[in-house]
């Protein structure tokens, strides 16, 4: 049981670190398409304006401009980034409960973690799926890397964990 809760302790550091990435990605995007079809907008009508010429390019410009603008609130990106803003509060807060059970306890050999690991385990799940329902949120390979690194470096750095036991070790056999 105390490998299992390990295990849930780099899953849930795991999860609050890559959702953080997923969700500065999600607004990053989000700020560069509000950004692009404003350009766009204020290029086509000023374009217009000047050169009377080829209204329908202009005309065709704001169009797809405004139609991104009025479509993009409906898309995934936006429903996920809103969904994150409240799942990763309450993420955050299972970690700290899980990172303090395992700092309590990881040196007693003799410890049941098995009441932490169902209540922790529970919590953890039952937040992904109250905030994300049955939406889930894409694994950029990259993005799931850098946060593997970071688990192992968090955790080799608070626990004094060995580098067999990390998820990085983990994935790789």
């Amino acid at each position: 049981m105390r490998d299992k809760y390990f295990n849930l302790v780099q899953d849930v550091d795991y999860a609050c670190i890559y959702y953080q990435k997923y969700y500065s990605m999600a607004v990053t995007i989000e700020r560069i398409v509000s950004a692009l079809c404003a350009c766009v907008s204020t290029v086509g009508i000023a374009g217009w304006a000047i050169w009377k010429e080829h209204p329908l390019i202009w005309s065709v410009l704001i169009a797809i401009s405004q139609t991104v603008a009025v479509i993009f609130p409906y898309t995934p990106y936006k429903k996920r980034r809103l969904a994150l803003d409240y799942m990763i509060p309450r993420l955050q807060a299972v970690k700290l409960r899980v990172f303090m059970t395992w700092q309590r306890h990881c040196d007693d050999i003799d410890y049941d973690f098995t009441e932490d690991f169902l209540h922790d385990f529970q919590d953890f799940h039952r937040t992904d799926t109250e905030f994300l329902g049955a939406e889930e949120i894409p694994t950029h390979k990259k993005m799931g890397e850098k946060a593997r690194a970071l688990v192992d470096l968090d955790l080799s750095g608070q626990f004094k964990v060995k580098e067999e036991d990390l998820i990085g070790s983990r994935l790789k056999n």
